[in-house]
């Protein structure tokens, strides 16, 4: 009896070892969390239903290349560049081993742990699109900020694998510089033209003005900066332009009347009042609604100008025109 009971205390001790006990413990963490979270599924599914994300469509798998193109800088010749170092250092920290020197050495079947790593970034990027496709939520470069991470670890470990010390410094200088260069693009470019327009209204409109914005996704950047004393409406709810609803959102624009909405502005403009429309036809569940608005709006008032140009993609993110139509 002593013994038999020696032998279930051994091997319960061998289930506990350090090396098992971590797995179980973040099992465990899992288990809790999905507890805490389950008071909130009502409210999720309520937002998968109504909300999602209608502005994007859901990603393809070629995004996973693309995913890592963007980790490295962007469709930019230093992220390219910058996108071809560090393809050769994820080879480095998946596979391979440094017998000295200038040489790295290659296992075709990997080696730990950046074999394992990779396939935490890899495998979060592919369950990722897979759970896209099946529920519909789009894809953003910014969503894959987990998968990141063990892609970094991958990255360092690659250039820990170069033996010699001095290309290991000039790798890593290397990548280092082009990254740095490569980010001044992100940081010189605008977010909005939020401010841009604000100045031109301040000169060009009066209290008693309407401004229409369309798409609305354009509304929050314009409450922050447009005069107060501005009407701004956004299309097609004709609500204020700080806050974007997104409930039921393509199928409210898809249904919406741009003609109505066109004429609601002039009504309330009246003969002696400006009506402005700042907007971008790019914009998904939006490419047919501006253009029916501001085809209206120059109906009902030929004498209109562009008082303010579209801006460039790659020098403002949020980039739109405004439009000027001016009671005759």
């Amino acid at each position: 009896g002593r013994q038999g009971g020696a032998r279930s205390h051994r091997s319960s001790g061998r289930y506990l070892t350090p090396q098992r006990r971590g797995p179980v413990y973040g099992l465990l963490g899992i288990v809790g969390g999905a507890i805490v979270f389950a008071p909130w599924l009502p409210n999720f599914f309520d937002q998968l239903a109504h909300t999602g994300t209608p502005w994007g469509e859901p990603a393809n798998y070629a995004a996973i290349s693309h995913a890592y193109g963007q980790w490295a800088g962007g469709p930019t010749t230093l992220g390219r560049l910058l996108l071809f170092l560090i393809t050769g250092l994820a080879a480095a920290g998946i596979a391979g081993r440094s017998p000295g020197g200038r040489f790295v050495l290659i296992d075709l079947r990997g080696l730990e742990p950046g074999r394992t790593m990779f396939f935490l970034a890899t495998g979060t990027l592919v369950v990722a699109v897979t759970a896209g496709k099946l529920v519909g939520n789009a894809w953003a470069d910014r969503y894959t900020a987990t998968a990141f991470v063990p892609f970094l670890l991958v990255i360092g470990l690659g250039a820990t694998v170069i033996g010699d010390r001095r290309i290991f410094h000039g790798v890593v200088a290397v990548a280092a510089l082009v990254g740095l260069l490569a980010g001044t693009t992100d940081v010189r470019r605008e977010r909005s033209q939020a401010g841009e327009a604000a100045q031109v209204l301040e000169q060009l409109a009066k209290p008693g003005d309407v401004m229409l914005v369309c798409p609305d996704q354009l509304g929050p950047g314009l409450a922050r900066t447009v005069p107060p004393w501005m009407k701004v409406y956004v299309v097609p709810t004709y609500a204020p332009p700080d806050r974007v609803n997104w409930v039921n959102y393509e199928d409210r624009n898809e249904h919406a009347d741009g003609r109505a909405i066109a004429q609601r502005a002039l009504t309330e403009a009246g003969p002696q009042h400006t009506v402005f429309l700042a907007g971008s036809g790019s914009y998904r569940t939006y490419e047919e609604l501006c253009t029916v608005v501001r085809g209206a709006l120059q109906n009902a008032r030929p004498h209109a100008d562009e008082v303010m140009e579209q801006g460039l993609p790659a020098k403002v993110y949020e980039n739109y025109s405004l439009q000027r139509f001016q009671a005759s």
